[in-house]
């Protein structure tokens, strides 16, 4: 049904740069902008992140996490 289940990579200090740019392309498409738009200091409250595109974010996380 889900296929093989691998089990996770802690990630190193040296993988920060590529994980931030991927939680990053993942919250654009969410907020339908462009990734550098995003300021990486920025609440989510601030970046106009309600409840529902929150939900919508952790889910699109762990789905992404889990296929690795």
């Amino acid at each position: 049904m889900f296929g093989q289940l691998h089990p996770a990579r802690s990630a190193s200090v040296g993988d920060l740069p590529e994980v931030l740019g991927a939680l990053r392309e993942m919250l654009a498409r969410i907020l339908r902008c462009d990734p550098w738009e995003i300021e990486e200091k920025a609440t989510f409250h601030v970046m106009g992140l309600d409840s529902i595109l929150g939900a919508e974010f952790a889910g699109t996380q762990r789905i992404r996490t889990a296929r690795r």
